[in-house]
């Protein structure tokens, strides 16, 4: 599962970088259908009776959060916010024509915040550092 994620995370980084903006995504729309996850396994229930709306933002705060504080998590909740940053790095990479998109956003969905300069993730800044 480990491999597996890392290298979706990996692919979306690459196509969006490190960073989504929070601010561009509330702008363009904060808000989407979510489906509870008992709902989605209970086959034999009406799931349109329990679509509720998930919000981005508070996915990418959550995230923010877990990072910070990695021992406060609660695996199922943790695992919810991270399906809807997923699935909105997910709709923001379908390709099908007629998708609703943020004007001006071909290839890239979003607005990037500039990377910060004393980052030291950065390689680029640790090999400029370097020379």
């Amino acid at each position: 599962m480990r491999t597996a994620l890392n290298g979706v995370v990996d692919l979306a980084i690459e196509r969006f970088g490190a960073r989504l903006d929070v601010d561009a995504v509330a702008s363009y729309n904060d808000y989407y259908w979510h489906l509870p996850v008992d709902t989605a396994y209970a086959m034999d229930d009406d799931p349109g009776l329990h679509i509720d709306v998930g919000q981005s933002s508070d996915d990418l705060q959550e995230l923010a959060e877990m990072i910070d504080q990695p021992h406060e998590q609660v695996l199922q909740h943790s695992v919810q916010h991270l399906v809807g940053l997923l699935n909105l790095v997910a709709f923001l990479d379908d390709p099908r024509p007629g998708r609703r998109r943020p004007p001006g956003t071909t290839p890239t969905p979003l607005p990037v915040p500039p990377e910060d300069p004393e980052d030291p993730e950065d390689p680029e800044d640790t090999e400029a550092a370097n020379d």
